[in-house]
Protein backbone atom coordinates (compact mmCIF):
# COMPACT_ATOMS: atom_id res chain seq x y z
CA UNK A 1 0.00 0.00 0.00
CA UNK A 2 2.82 2.33 0.55
CA UNK A 3 4.98 1.30 -1.75
CA UNK A 4 2.45 1.12 -4.62
CA UNK A 5 1.29 4.88 -3.58
CA UNK A 6 -2.39 3.13 -4.07
CA UNK A 7 -5.61 5.29 -1.96
CA UNK A 8 -3.08 7.82 -0.70
CA UNK A 9 -4.97 11.14 0.20
CA UNK A 10 -1.35 12.96 1.20
CA UNK A 11 2.09 13.29 -0.04
CA UNK A 12 5.30 14.44 1.35
CA UNK A 13 8.12 16.29 0.16
CA UNK A 14 11.33 15.32 1.79
CA UNK A 15 14.79 16.62 1.23
CA UNK A 16 16.18 19.18 -0.78
CA UNK A 17 17.07 20.41 -4.60
CA UNK A 18 18.26 17.04 -6.59
CA UNK A 19 17.56 14.98 -3.54
CA UNK A 20 14.08 15.66 -3.34
CA UNK A 21 11.48 12.90 -3.21
CA UNK A 22 7.62 12.57 -3.29
CA UNK A 23 5.64 10.38 -0.71
CA UNK A 24 2.46 9.25 -1.01
CA UNK A 25 1.18 8.69 1.75
CA UNK A 26 -2.72 8.08 3.99
CA UNK A 27 -3.64 10.18 6.72
CA UNK A 28 -5.05 7.73 9.33
CA UNK A 29 -1.95 5.60 9.43
CA UNK A 30 0.15 8.56 9.97
CA UNK A 31 -2.38 9.66 12.40
CA UNK A 32 -2.53 6.14 14.35
CA UNK A 33 1.01 6.03 14.41
CA UNK A 34 2.13 9.49 15.59
CA UNK A 35 0.10 12.08 17.48
CA UNK A 36 2.51 14.87 16.45
CA UNK A 37 1.37 14.15 12.72
CA UNK A 38 -2.28 13.43 13.86
CA UNK A 39 -2.39 17.11 15.20
CA UNK A 40 -0.60 18.46 11.65
CA UNK A 41 -2.59 16.68 9.23
CA UNK A 42 -6.12 16.64 11.21
CA UNK A 43 -5.72 19.96 13.43
CA UNK A 44 -6.16 23.50 12.65
CA UNK A 45 -2.26 23.23 10.81
CA UNK A 46 -2.21 24.81 6.90
CA UNK A 47 -0.92 21.89 6.10
CA UNK A 48 -3.45 19.89 7.17
CA UNK A 49 -5.33 21.47 4.28
CA UNK A 50 -3.56 20.68 1.35
CA UNK A 51 -4.77 18.67 -0.88
CA UNK A 52 -3.69 15.10 -2.04
CA UNK A 53 -0.36 15.57 -4.29
CA UNK A 54 -0.01 19.80 -2.84
CA UNK A 55 3.00 18.69 -0.93
CA UNK A 56 3.63 18.90 2.66
CA UNK A 57 7.08 19.55 4.17
CA UNK A 58 7.09 18.57 8.05
CA UNK A 59 11.60 19.05 8.02
CA UNK A 60 13.97 20.70 5.87
CA UNK A 61 17.12 19.02 7.01
CA UNK A 62 15.27 15.21 6.79
CA UNK A 63 16.39 12.57 4.46
CA UNK A 64 14.57 10.67 2.01
CA UNK A 65 15.58 7.42 2.68
CA UNK A 66 15.09 8.47 6.84
CA UNK A 67 11.78 9.45 5.99
CA UNK A 68 11.49 6.15 4.08
CA UNK A 69 12.21 3.77 6.69
CA UNK A 70 10.34 5.23 8.62
CA UNK A 71 7.11 4.71 6.40
CA UNK A 72 8.32 1.21 5.72
CA UNK A 73 8.10 0.89 9.70
CA UNK A 74 4.86 2.43 9.73
CA UNK A 75 3.38 0.57 7.08
CA UNK A 76 4.65 -2.79 7.34
CA UNK A 77 6.68 -3.17 10.81
CA UNK A 78 10.13 -3.19 8.55
CA UNK A 79 12.99 -2.79 10.46
CA UNK A 80 16.11 -2.27 8.44
CA UNK A 81 19.53 -0.11 9.05
CA UNK A 82 22.16 -1.04 6.92
CA UNK A 83 24.74 1.72 9.29
CA UNK A 84 24.42 3.41 12.48
CA UNK A 85 24.44 6.68 11.45
CA UNK A 86 21.14 5.34 9.32
CA UNK A 87 19.37 3.98 12.17
CA UNK A 88 20.17 7.54 14.20
CA UNK A 89 18.49 9.10 12.04
CA UNK A 90 15.69 7.11 12.32
CA UNK A 91 15.62 7.31 16.06
CA UNK A 92 15.89 11.38 16.09
CA UNK A 93 13.61 11.29 13.53
CA UNK A 94 11.11 9.01 15.74
CA UNK A 95 11.94 10.82 18.78
CA UNK A 96 11.32 14.32 17.11
CA UNK A 97 7.67 13.14 16.04
CA UNK A 98 6.72 10.47 18.79
CA UNK A 99 6.45 7.50 16.76
CA UNK A 100 6.89 4.85 20.51
CA UNK A 101 7.04 1.64 18.32
CA UNK A 102 9.59 2.42 15.56
CA UNK A 103 11.55 4.68 18.55
CA UNK A 104 12.04 1.60 20.64
CA UNK A 105 13.02 -1.06 17.52
CA UNK A 106 15.37 1.91 16.92
CA UNK A 107 16.52 1.39 20.20
CA UNK A 108 17.28 -2.22 20.06
CA UNK A 109 19.14 -2.21 16.74
CA UNK A 110 21.80 0.54 18.33
CA UNK A 111 21.95 -1.22 21.80
CA UNK A 112 24.25 -3.68 19.32
CA UNK A 113 26.32 -0.85 18.20
CA UNK A 114 29.99 -2.15 17.94
CA UNK A 115 32.41 -0.45 20.10
CA UNK A 116 33.90 1.64 17.53
CA UNK A 117 30.97 3.90 16.87
CA UNK A 118 29.52 3.97 20.71
CA UNK A 119 30.46 7.32 20.86
CA UNK A 120 28.61 8.12 17.42
CA UNK A 121 25.04 6.97 19.60
CA UNK A 122 25.91 8.15 22.95
CA UNK A 123 26.63 11.59 21.90
CA UNK A 124 23.25 11.43 19.82
CA UNK A 125 21.26 10.35 22.75
CA UNK A 126 23.48 13.08 24.80
CA UNK A 127 22.12 15.65 22.25
CA UNK A 128 18.00 14.76 22.85
CA UNK A 129 18.61 14.21 26.79
CA UNK A 130 17.74 10.50 27.11
CA UNK A 131 19.44 9.70 30.18
CA UNK A 132 18.64 6.25 30.31
CA UNK A 133 20.45 5.75 27.03
CA UNK A 134 23.36 7.81 27.98
CA UNK A 135 23.80 5.41 31.06
CA UNK A 136 23.87 2.44 29.06
CA UNK A 137 26.43 3.64 26.40
CA UNK A 138 28.48 5.47 29.08
CA UNK A 139 28.40 1.98 31.10
CA UNK A 140 29.64 0.36 27.79
CA UNK A 141 32.33 3.05 27.39
CA UNK A 142 33.75 2.52 30.43
CA UNK A 143 33.53 -1.21 30.25
CA UNK A 144 35.29 -1.14 26.21
CA UNK A 145 37.52 2.08 27.00
CA UNK A 146 40.14 1.13 24.75
CA UNK A 147 38.58 0.37 21.89
CA UNK A 148 36.73 3.73 22.37
CA UNK A 149 39.61 5.14 22.30
CA UNK A 150 41.28 3.73 19.53
CA UNK A 151 38.06 4.39 17.15
CA UNK A 152 37.80 6.92 14.61
CA UNK A 153 34.49 8.35 16.14
CA UNK A 154 37.43 9.22 18.65
CA UNK A 155 38.73 12.21 17.10
CA UNK A 156 35.29 13.61 16.77
CA UNK A 157 33.93 13.59 20.28
CA UNK A 158 32.95 16.27 21.82
CA UNK A 159 35.06 18.05 25.04
CA UNK A 160 31.82 17.59 27.53
CA UNK A 161 32.09 13.88 26.30
CA UNK A 162 36.03 13.71 26.46
CA UNK A 163 35.79 15.14 29.82
CA UNK A 164 33.03 12.66 31.11
CA UNK A 165 34.80 9.87 30.15
CA UNK A 166 37.92 11.04 31.45
CA UNK A 167 36.60 11.95 34.96
CA UNK A 168 34.91 8.42 35.46
CA UNK A 169 37.01 6.08 38.71
CA UNK A 170 36.67 3.07 36.69
CA UNK A 171 37.89 2.82 32.92
CA UNK A 172 39.45 -0.38 30.74
CA UNK A 173 42.42 0.72 29.73
CA UNK A 174 45.71 -0.55 30.28
CA UNK A 175 47.50 2.19 31.76
CA UNK A 176 46.62 5.92 32.28
CA UNK A 177 49.35 6.33 29.86
CA UNK A 178 46.70 5.21 27.23
CA UNK A 179 44.14 8.12 28.50
CA UNK A 180 46.90 10.70 27.76
CA UNK A 181 47.82 8.89 24.73
CA UNK A 182 44.35 8.90 23.27
CA UNK A 183 43.90 12.38 24.85
CA UNK A 184 46.45 13.92 22.85
CA UNK A 185 45.31 12.20 19.53
CA UNK A 186 41.98 13.85 20.17
CA UNK A 187 43.46 17.12 21.14
CA UNK A 188 45.84 17.36 18.41
CA UNK A 189 42.64 16.77 16.24
CA UNK A 190 40.64 19.05 17.62
CA UNK A 191 43.30 22.12 17.82
CA UNK A 192 43.48 21.59 14.08
CA UNK A 193 39.81 21.79 13.34
CA UNK A 194 39.14 25.15 16.00
CA UNK A 195 42.73 26.50 15.73
CA UNK A 196 43.06 26.51 19.66
CA UNK A 197 46.24 25.36 21.32
CA UNK A 198 46.30 21.93 22.56
CA UNK A 199 47.10 21.98 26.11
CA UNK A 200 44.04 24.45 26.35
CA UNK A 201 41.61 21.80 24.21
CA UNK A 202 43.00 19.08 26.27
CA UNK A 203 43.42 20.75 29.88
CA UNK A 204 39.77 19.69 31.76
CA UNK A 205 40.42 16.19 30.83
CA UNK A 206 44.31 16.15 31.30
CA UNK A 207 43.91 16.97 35.03
CA UNK A 208 41.63 14.05 35.30
CA UNK A 209 44.20 11.50 34.18
CA UNK A 210 46.06 9.78 37.47
CA UNK A 211 49.73 10.07 36.48
CA UNK A 212 50.90 8.83 40.16
CA UNK A 213 49.99 5.77 38.92
CA UNK A 214 52.72 5.63 36.41
CA UNK A 215 56.49 4.84 36.95
CA UNK A 216 59.22 7.51 36.70
CA UNK A 217 60.88 6.15 33.11
CA UNK A 218 57.15 6.28 31.17
CA UNK A 219 56.15 10.03 33.01
CA UNK A 220 59.26 10.81 31.64
CA UNK A 221 59.17 9.48 28.18
CA UNK A 222 55.53 11.17 28.07
CA UNK A 223 57.25 14.66 28.66
CA UNK A 224 59.38 14.33 26.54
CA UNK A 225 57.25 13.26 23.57
CA UNK A 226 55.37 16.46 24.15
CA UNK A 227 57.58 18.56 25.87
CA UNK A 228 54.82 21.58 25.39
CA UNK A 229 52.37 20.09 26.97
CA UNK A 230 53.17 20.50 30.76
CA UNK A 231 54.85 23.37 32.27
CA UNK A 232 58.23 22.99 33.79
CA UNK A 233 57.07 23.23 37.49
CA UNK A 234 54.33 20.36 36.50
CA UNK A 235 56.68 18.33 35.48
CA UNK A 236 59.37 18.57 38.24
CA UNK A 237 56.35 18.17 41.05
CA UNK A 238 54.95 14.93 39.24
CA UNK A 239 58.53 13.43 38.63
CA UNK A 240 58.88 14.40 42.51
CA UNK A 241 55.96 12.58 43.63
CA UNK A 242 56.73 9.71 41.81
CA UNK A 243 60.24 9.29 43.27
CA UNK A 244 58.54 10.57 47.28
CA UNK A 245 55.66 7.95 46.45
CA UNK A 246 52.24 8.52 46.16
CA UNK A 247 51.73 9.29 50.14
CA UNK A 248 53.56 12.13 49.98
CA UNK A 249 52.43 14.25 47.16
CA UNK A 250 49.95 16.38 49.76
CA UNK A 251 53.04 17.61 51.79
CA UNK A 252 55.71 17.57 49.50
CA UNK A 253 53.97 18.92 46.13
CA UNK A 254 50.73 20.38 46.65
CA UNK A 255 49.39 19.52 42.89
CA UNK A 256 46.42 21.56 43.20
CA UNK A 257 46.13 21.83 39.37
CA UNK A 258 45.80 18.08 38.99
CA UNK A 259 43.05 16.72 41.98
CA UNK A 260 42.54 13.62 40.30
CA UNK A 261 46.30 12.25 40.92
CA UNK A 262 45.43 11.92 45.01
CA UNK A 263 43.54 8.58 44.10
CA UNK A 264 44.24 5.95 41.78
CA UNK A 265 41.32 5.15 39.17
CA UNK A 266 40.26 1.30 39.15
CA UNK A 267 41.40 0.02 35.75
Amino acid sequence: MYTGGFYYDCTFSVGENENKKLFKCHKIILAEASEAIANILFKNFAEGQNGKDDPIVIDNNLLPETFDLAMRHIYGNVVEFKTTQQACEVYKFAHKWMLKNLKEDAVSALRKTKADEILLVYEMHKSLGDKEEQKFYLQRIMSETSEVLSSPTWLKATPSTVLEIYEKPSLAVVSEKDLFEALIKWGTAHSETTGSELRSTIDSALKQIRFLTMFCPDFAELCAEKANVFSAEEKFKIMLSLELGNSKITSNCNLTVFPALKSPRQL
